[in-house]
C-alpha cells in the first residue's frame, strides 16, 4: 500500500474508528483528568456505521451513549481531511451549539497527542461560534432556526438534540423546518446529516424514527440501547430508574425503539399524595419566605405563600390566594397588606408574562411595583419537559418528600388533582386550564433548583460515580497503536 501524499488523504484513509482509537482523548468525570476515548462495542458498530453513511442518517439513543463525543471526533476528522470545506452544528439553542463547539470539539483538539511526523492543521480564527483551520476548514455552531442555516452550503451537518428543537424554537418553524432547509445544499454539496437524539414525545425527530421503523421513509437509522452501555449495570440502572417516572425513565433509557415513543397519560402530578404532602408545619424553623404567583388575565389569579428551609431543602406551601378576574389594581392592594405581614427578605416571583407590555403603556409588573409589590421573573431553565423542566422538579419534590401543603390549600390540592396531559397522552403538555396554583409551584421549583446548600461540596450522583470508575475499569489493561511506540506509517499498514 503506497502512503498517501498528503496529510488530508492520510486522514482521510483512516476510518474514524482508528482516528478516535489513536488520537481521541476525553475528561475523566471522576478524576477530571484526560483518558483515551475507549469505544463500547456498540459505540464501535455506531462509528463503522457513521463511515458508510453517504447522505442522512438518525441515531436515537440512550442519554449518555457518547454520541456528542463522537460526532465531535467526525467533526474534527472531516475537517482535517477536506481542505476549506464547512462543518455545520445546529443545537437547540445558542448556549448548546456554542458548547458543542468549545467543549466537546475544542477539547478534542486541545488533547490531540503530539507525536512526531504528524502535523496538526492549527487554529487560526476562534472565536464562541467558529474555529477555522490552517488548512482552509471551517466548523461552525448555530441554533436551530430555518433562518440561521439558509444558506449554509456545509459537507458535513451535525445536528445535535433534535427533538429539543421543537420545543426551543416552535415558533420558528422547529426541527422540520430546518431539516427541510439544509438538506438540499448539503445533498448539492456531497455532504452528510448527522441528527442524533434522545427522544421527546410528539417531535419531528420522533415522528421520524416512527416513519423509518414502520417502513413509511427510506433513511439509515441507528439505535443505541440503554443496555448496549456496558458502565449501566444493573445497580446504576436500578438507581436510576428512582430519579425518573416509569415513562421518562423508558424514554431517557430505553431498551427498544418503542420505549423511546412512550409518552405521559393521565395526571402530571401522580406522585402527590394527600396522606404524605398534606400537613401542618412549625414554619417559624423555616429560613427563606416567598411568594410566587401566576397571574389570570381571563382566569384565577392565584399566589402561593411559600417557607424554604435551606438546609434539609424542603419547601412548605403555607398559605394560597386566589382572584377570580380581578383587575390588577385590586390584586396589588391585597398583595399590599399581605406584604406588611412578611419579612423584609421575602423574595417575590411572578410568571414571565407580567412583564410585558403588549402594547400598553405599562405592563401589569409595573401595577404592581407602583403599589410597592417587587416582582421579578420566573427562572427559565431548559429541562425534560415542554415548561422548562420545573414539572420535572416539582414532580421531584413529591417523589422525595421534599415540599408539604398546608391544608388550608385546597385550590393548590384539588388542581394537584386534576392536573392532566392533554391529547390522550400523544403530546407530553399538559392541559391548559385549572393549572394557576401548579404554575404557581413550578415558578417556585425552578427558582430553588439554582439555590446553593451549604456544607461541603456534594458528590457526584450515583450514576456519574459508577459510570465513571466502571469506565476506568474498562479502559485498564488496554493498550493501543499510539502506546506501541510504532511510526505513523505502520498503523496504516504502509
Amino acid at each position: 500500500m503506497a502512503q498517501p501524499t498528503t496529510f488530508g488523504s492520510w486522514i482521510k484513509a483512516m476510518s474514524l474508528k482508528d482516528f478516535i482509537g489513536l488520537f481521541v482523548h476525553v475528561r475523566d468525570p471522576s478524576s477530571g483528568g484526560i483518558v483515551k476515548f475507549h469505544p463500547w462495542p456498540k459505540q464501535n458498530e455506531f462509528l463503522d456505521w457513521l463511515d458508510a453513511l453517504k447522505d442522512t442518517g438518525l441515531l436515537l439513543k440512550s442519554r449518555q451513549a457518547g454520541g456528542s463525543t463522537m460526532s465531535a471526533a467526525l467533526c474534527l476528522k472531516t475537517a482535517f481531511e477536506n481542505p476549506n470545506i464547512e462543518i455545520l452544528v445546529l443545537s437547540k439553542d445558542e448556549e448548546a451549539s456554542n458548547y458543542f463547539l468549545a467543549k466537546r470539539v475544542m477539547e478534542i483538539y486541545d488533547n490531540l497527542p503530539n507525536i512526531q511526523g504528524i502535523v496538526w492543521p492549527q487554529i487560526v480564527t476562534q472565536n464562541l461560534s467558529r474555529l477555522a483551520f490552517s488548512n482552509g476548514s471551517k466548523i461552525s455552531s448555530l441554533p436551530a432556526t430555518a433562518i440561521g442555516a439558509a444558506g449554509v452550503t456545509a459537507k458535513l451537518v451535525i445536528f445535535d438534540e433534535v427533538a429539543l428543537v421543537d420545543m426551543n424554537a416552535a415558533a420558528r418553524g422547529g426541527a422540520k423546518e430546518v431539516f427541510a432547509t439544509v438538506r438540499p445544499t448539503v445533498q448539492k454539496a456531497g455532504g452528510r446529516i448527522l441528527m442524533l437524539s434522545t427522544a421527546r414525545a410528539a417531535s419531528y425527530f420522533n415522528a421520524i424514527c416512527q416513519e423509518i421503523l414502520a417502513g413509511e421513509r427510506n433513511m439509515p437509522l441507528f439505535f443505541f440501547s440503554a443496555k448496549d452501555d456496558p458502565t449501566l449495570t444493573d445497580e446504576v440502572f436500578e438507581k436510576l430508574r428512582q430519579e425518573y417516572s416509569p415513562i421518562e425513565f423508558k424514554r431517557e433509557y430505553p431498551l427498544t425503539p418503542e420505549d423511546a415513543f412512550l409518552a405521559n397519560t393521565g395526571l402530571v402530578f401522580k406522585t402527590f399524595s394527600r396522606a404524605k404532602h398534606v400537613r401542618v408545619i412549625d414554619y417559624e424553623r423555616w429560613w427563606d419566605t416567598y411568594v410566587v404567583m401566576d397571574f389570570g388575565y381571563r382566569d384565577n389569579t392565584v399566589a402561593l405563600v411559600c417557607k424554604y428551609n435551606f438546609e434539609t431543602d424542603e419547601a412548605y406551601i403555607w398559605k394560597e390566594l386566589i382572584w377570580k378576574e380581578t383587575p390588577a389594581e385590586d390584586i396589588a392592594k391585597d398583595l399590599r397588606i399581605l406584604k406588611s405581614k412578611l419579612p423584609d427578605t421575602t423574595e417575590w416571583i411572578a410568571d414571565a408574562a407580567i412583564f410585558s407590555q403588549t402594547g400598553h403603556t405599562q405592563s401589569i409588573a409595573d401595577i404592581f411595583a407602583k403599589c410597592g409589590i417587587p416582582f421579578r421573573r420566573s427562572y427559565k431553565h431548559r429541562g425534560l419537559d415542554p415548561y422548562d423542566g420545573s414539572i420535572a422538579h416539582l414532580s421531584a419534590r413529591f417523589t422525595f418528600n421534599k415540599i408539604v401543603i398546608d391544608p388550608s390549600c385546597d385550590y393548590f390540592q384539588w388542581e394537584l388533582m386534576n392536573y392532566k396531559w392533554k391529547d390522550g397522552g400523544t403530546r407530553d403538555v399538559p392541559e391548559d386550564k385549572n393549572n394557576h396554583a401548579c404554575d404557581a409551584a413550578r415558578y417556585l421549583c425552578a427558582e430553588l433548583s439554582q439555590r446553593k446548600r451549604p456544607g461541603p461540596p456534594k458528590p457526584l450522583e450515583p450514576y456519574s460515580t459508577a459510570k465513571s470508575s466502571i469506565y476506568k475499569r474498562l479502559s485498564e489493561g488496554r493498550s493501543s497503536l499510539l502506546d506501541s511506540g510504532k511510526s505513523p506509517n505502520s498503523w496504516m499498514g504502509v
